[in-house]
Order: structure tokens, then C-alpha cells, then sequence
């Protein structure tokens, strides 16, 4: 389907206000020459020299059975991978598209590619670039970065050529690296999720396969867009044309599904933006707002979701178990990454909570000190709330 005119005015005003995070995927393509298409020849021609046929057509199939030929192996598969990637001059349209993207006001861009085109024309633009990478085989590593249109992040989210280790290449780095996500062994860092969590924030998937089930089953574990609208192109229809499961399931969960090209979708896009009048804010993006988790006895249920609404409309992001909870969500799990992430627990303190012995509450309370022990000093993150509103 094509987007709308009213889904362009929504996307562009999302994008003028610097509230859309850009995502890149494997199969974005600014032509027939992709860096994922040229890469997949090039390991393809390899392994047909060693006298092998070659049983994948995607990436992740061809670079497994490389890595698993006698004749190579993990490391000349990093090898190839950095010298394609290093050497590479991506062909002029793909520069085209690249240098818009880098005129669009985006404080944060996710890439699940390993080429430099963005990074590059990013910088071309003058912007304060910072650059993060996840590392699915190592430790948690924090990212901090201004969060301004001016100085962006750049975050590889299937590593970096910089780091080898780092790269999600084969069949098997991806099972891994989905593995590894959705147990947050390592997370992702704090900064980010943040950021996907946030109401009002459009994401804009360029190529990102999502009609492919590893990227969809990414999505989840990322928990994007849950509550705003965003916009997805692809690169052609479904086979036989018409609408597929996989955009009526998106349509559902508020993505906008576009097939087409991925070029033409960004020319227009950064045409729009231009006629438009360009950013209207060059400052802090409006992305992050203070974080804040509500504890309480159940007996004061009612008085948690007034306080819950107040804070929500002086501009916190709150946290309430019961606005925030969903069917199917673990309860353990969900509640001490709600903690772990907030920037401030409110408890509400009355004589309910005093009597609970045995309680859930209790535990909320437990991870909040637990978490304040880690921060730093004059800063308060676990605040007592008096309440003698409950029996």
C-alpha cells in the first residue's frame, strides 16, 4: 500500500519535532548494487572457486556455509567481511540516499547493517556523530550521547567492522543474537531502551525486513512502537500482490506498511521536509523525559492513578503496573526492568504499606534501593510519598 496524504503530514511532523527514531534493516536498497547483495556475491564467488555449490541465496545462509567450509572459517569470514566493507564506494544512488537521511533531524538512528554510508554522510553534515555497537557475545556497555539533532547516535545493532566479534553474519550469529536479546544477556544499553519505549515516538523502518520471521520476533524483543504510529517501507509486495498477513498483523500494531522503493521513499521524505520548513527544533529532541515508577499497596489503587495521571500530564514518563502491564508479560521480569530503567521510584507510603508482610510491594521496594545503591550521590532516586488516605 502507498502512504496516505494524512500519513505523510502525520510522519513529517513527527520527523520536524525530532520524535522519530530511523531504522535501518538488511534489505535496504538504494538499488541493484545493495552492499548486502554485492557482499553476498562476493562470498558466494569464494566458496564456487573451492569447487562449492552454493545451497543459500540470503547473507546469513551463504556466510554459514562459508564459515563452515573446511577451506575457511570464522576468521577469514571477518576478513571478508571488513576488507568488503573498508574498500567499498557505494554507487551514487545509494550516496543519494544516505546524504538525505543525514539532513533529517533524527537524535537517534538503529542500524542493523555494517556498512559506513550513514556514519559518513552524517558527519559530512557537520553533526557531532556518536557511535555505539552491540557486542551479542559480551558485557553491557553503556552508551551516553547528547541526544540532540545536532549530535546524534549511531548504533549498530549487529556490531560493528570495527569490532569482528561483534558482527551478527551467519544463520547462527542471528539465532545467537536473538537469544541473547530477549534474555538481556547483555541488554541493551539503558539510553536506548529508553528511547523505543517512549510514548510519542514514530519509528521509521527503511528495509528492515519485516516480513521476515527473525526480524519480527527483533521487534517484539525490542518492544517498539506501542503506542504511537509508524512507518515501514519495503521493497515490493508480497508474492501474488495484495495485502499479506504479515501488513494486516502490522496494521494492527499501528506500523504503516509501504512496498516500494526505498530511494524514492527517502527523496520524497527529505523533499517534504525541506518544503515543509525544515526542523522545528534544534534542540533537546523531546525524546527523553524523566522517568518515573509508581510503588503502592493495592488498597491505594485509586489514589496511585491519580498520582499516575498528574505526573503524565506535567510531562513524566510513568510507570504503573496497571496502565502498564500487559496479558502474556512476566511479572518478575517486567516490573525490575520498569525499575532498572526509571530515573525516579515514588513510593507511596500510607498505612496499607506498612502492614503488607508478605507482598509483591515489598519486592518493588527491594529493587528500587537496590538501584539506588548504583546511583550516584546527591542524586535521589527512590522518593517517599506520605499517603493517610488508606485504612
Amino acid at each position: 500500500m502507498e502512504l496516505r496524504d494524512r500519513d505523510w503530514d502525520n510522519l513529517l511532523d513527527s520527523v520536524r519535532r525530532a520524535r522519530s527514531v530511523l531504522v535501518l534493516g538488511p534489505d535496504l536498497g538504494f538499488g541493484s548494487d545493495s552492499a548486502v547483495a554485492t557482499l553476498t556475491r562476493d562470498l558466494a564467488d569464494l566458496l564456487e572457486r573451492e569447487g562449492e555449490t552454493v545451497r543459500g541465496q540470503s547473507l546469513a545462509a551463504v556466510a554459514q556455509q562459508f564459515e563452515d567450509d573446511p577451506n575457511f572459517g570464522r576468521s577469514d569470514l571477518e576478513r571478508e567481511v571488513v576488507r568488503f566493507y573498508s574498500t567499498r564506494t557505494a554507487p551514487s544512488d545509494e550516496a543519494r540516499g544516505n546524504e538525505a537521511l543525514a539532513t533529517l533531524p533524527f537524535a537517534l538512528c538503529i542500524t542493523s547493517r555494517h556498512d559506513l554510508g550513514l556514519e559518513q554522510a552524517l558527519r559530512a553534515t557537520g553533526k557531532s556523530v556518536a557511535v555505539g555497537h552491540y557486542r551479542f557475545r559480551g558485557d553491557y556497555t553503556p552508551v551516553e550521547f547528547a541526544n540532540t539533532t545536532q549530535a546524534p547516535l549511531l548504533y549498530y545493532l549487529h556490531g560493528v567492522i570495527s569490532d569482528p566479534p561483534s558482527m551478527v553474519l551467519t544463520e547462527r550469529d542471528r539465532l545467537e543474537f536473538l537469544e541473547h536479546i530477549l534474555a538481556q544477556r547483555p541488554r541493551l544499553p539503558d539510553s536506548i531502551s529508553a528511547h523505543l519505549q517512549k510514548r510519542d515516538t514514530t519509528f521509521v523502518f527503511l528495509g528492515f525486513g519485516l516480513r521476515h520471521p527473525y526480524l519480527r520476533v527483533l521487534l517484539h524483543a525490542l518492544k517498539l512502537n506501542q503506542y504511537d504510529r509508524s512507518f515501514a517501507v519495503e521493497a515490493g509486495p508480497p508474492p501474488g500482490g495484495g495485502l499479506d498477513d504479515t501488513v494486516l498483523f502490522y496494521q494492527r500494531g499501528k506500523i504503516t506498511l509501504s512496498d516500494g522503493d526505498v530511494g524514492a521513499f527517502v527523496a520524497t521524505l527529505a523533499e517534504r521536509f525541506r518544503i515543509a520548513g525544515g526542523a522545528l527544533t534544534d534542540g533537546p529532541t523531546g525524546l527523553v523525559r524523566p522517568r518515573v515508577f509508581i510503588s503502592y499497596a493495592s488498597e491505594d489503587a485509586k489514589e496511585a492513578r491519580r498520582l499516575w495521571q498528574g505526573l503524565e500530564s506535567a510531562g513524566f514518563e510513568t510507570w504503573l503496573d496497571k496502565a502498564r502491564l500487559e496479558g502474556g508479560n512476566r511479572w518478575d521480569t517486567t516490573i525490575e526492568q520498569a525499575i532498572e530503567h526509571s530515573d525516579y521510584v515514588l513510593v507511596l507510603q500510607s498505612r496499607a504499606l506498612a502492614a503488607k508482610v508478605d507482598s509483591y510491594v515489598n519486592k518493588e521496594i527491594d529493587c528500587a534501593r537496590e538501584r539506588a545503591r548504583r546511583v550516584a550521590a546527591p542524586f535521589k532516586c527512590v522518593i517517599p510519598l506520605e499517603w493517610c488516605g488508606s485504612g
